[in-house]
């Protein structure tokens, strides 16, 4: 006898990352939605729980449960992607071990197939733009998994390239998604209902595009009956037709727009504060370390600044960020372009097979500083002196806002090619990224957000000695 599946995980709570509060609350609502359906005879959830924890009970239920209906399997949290993969991020996620500290698309899809399930749906609000960590990512959600599910879909809450956004209480897609599975009041709620109703909820909001990938007929049902939602849908729109309509207070609009440019006036800087900042910044994490210490005779320091960002590489993470984070200034002018433009040609030549497929859209970009302040992107070349060691290259970028100031930093190892040369990494340099007001202090943020050079060479260093033992 076959039975539904439901699976919720979710992960709030981060060492390396920044907490988001709201997912906590979207398992919750998700699990009240999934109840409410009445067709799930099992809903396990999975709350700020080890990673390791998570992936045995998994490999449990699916030895327990292997004729499945249909599997729901949801996930709230950080996600990172690379080249290779996609990862849903737990507490002690590491970049570096991502498939230890992490569930991958690919492992999470091997797991779920053993349930066996005649219908899957993989549901991924995968909230990214807390992570503070930018790449590019890899086409984890442009294609169906690896092997086989009879009936499967899956619903991403963004593109590989863009990053959903957490809210107060729910996360803006698990709230569309709810809405969206509450909308119709009666009859059969499809799947493609949430669909439909989640193309709506973002149609108009910039950055952040739900992507659906689908192996089936299409008429996959959700809940056989939308009033068995009523209760629930009463209280998520907050149905209360005894309440009073209380008028609002007048208000002075002028006044109000007068004091809200104020509030912001306040938090502009002169341009001399900015560069203030950006040089005190640069002092506090790099030149106040300037002493190698015990690694100095092993390795010397070099120094280069730069006022533009010519040498700054992957435009693509910084020109997604910035989307994200949209401004009434363009101090930095990040720009992006097709490659190879073509005609996208007549409405038939669009209905052709070659355009229902069309290859994937590359871009160029670039990124500029117009506001002309100083030394934004700075770099430390860790030159060794022996030649078993590599060059360690830490740097700092700077890019302007008129209220706050994105600082990124990243540290790479560049390879010896050479008796005396070495060639720059070739993959895609990731950025650890904070934002800061102006008025902050440069030591302050340097102690609790810039990653230490210092450290990072250090640890380097030590890998030898763990080699060795």
């Amino acid at each position: 006898m076959t039975e539904n599946i439901a699976i919720l995980l979710g992960n709030r709570k981060y060492k390396n990352l920044n907490d988001l509060d709201c997912v906590g609350n979207d398992v919750a609502e998700m699990k009240k939605l999934i109840s409410a359906t009445g067709k799930f005879s099992n809903i396990y959830c999975y709350l700020d729980r080890p990673i390791s924890e998570v992936k045995d009970d998994l490999k449990v239920l699916a030895k327990s449960h292997t004729q499945t209906g249909e599997l729901f399997f949801y996930f709230s949290g950080h996600g990172v992607s690379d080249q290779d993969n996609f990862y849903m991020c737990f507490s002690d996620f590491n970049e570096v071990i991502p498939n230890r500290s992490g569930l991958s698309r690919d492992e999470a899809y091997d797991i779920l197939r053993e349930f066996n399930p005649k219908q899957a749906v993989i549901v991924i609000d995968a909230c990214a733009s807390g992570a503070n960590l930018i790449k590019s990512g890899a086409n984890f959600l442009e294609a169906a998994p690896k092997g086989k599910f009879n009936d499967f879909l899956q619903i991403g809450s963004c593109l590989n390239d863009q990053s959903s956004r957490a809210g107060e209480e729910l996360s803006r897609f698990t709230d569309a998604f709810i809405e969206s599975a509450l909308i119709k009041e009666s009859g059969v709620v499809y799947y493609s209902d949430i669909e439909s109703g989640l193309r709506d909820a973002f149609k108009s909001l910039g950055g952040q595009t739900p992507h659906f990938v689908s192996q089936g007929t299409g008429l996959a049902e959700f809940c056989g009956d939308a009033n068995s939602l009523s209760s629930l849908r009463a209280e998520f729109f907050l149905v209360d037709e005894k309440s009073e309509i209380v008028e609002p207070p007048e208000v002075d609009a002028v006044k109000v727009a007068l004091a809200e440019i104020e509030r912001i006036d306040a938090e502009i800087p002169e341009q001399k504060e900015a560069q203030a900042f950006i040089d005190g910044v640069f002092q506090a994490g790099f030149e106040d370390g300037a002493n190698l210490d015990d690694l100095s005779g092993i390795f010397e320091q070099r120094i280069v600044k730069y006022d533009d960002y010519t040498h700054v590489d992957n435009y693509q993470a910084i020109y997604n960020l910035l989307q994200q984070r949209p401004g009434n200034d363009v101090f930095v002018e990040a720009r992006r372009w097709e490659k190879n433009p073509k005609s996208r040609g007549s409405f038939i030549d669009q209905l052709t097979m070659p355009a229902l497929f069309p290859d994937p859209i590359e871009y160029s970009y670039s990124l500029e500083n117009l506001c002309e302040l100083d030394s934004v992107h700075v770099g430390i070349y860790f030159e060794p002196k022996r030649k078993s060691l590599n060059r360690v290259f830490s740097e700092i970028v700077f890019i302007p806002r008129l209220t706050e100031c994105l600082i990124l930093t990243s540290n790479t190892i560049e390879l010896r090619s050479g008796w005396d040369s070495f060639k720059p990494s070739t993959s895609r340099k990731e950025w650890k990224w904070s934002h800061h007001k102006w008025a902050a202090d440069p030591s302050e943020v340097v102690f609790s957000e810039v990653q230490d050079p210092y450290d990072f060479l250090r640890s380097y260093v030590l890998r030898f000695s763990s080699s060795r033992s």
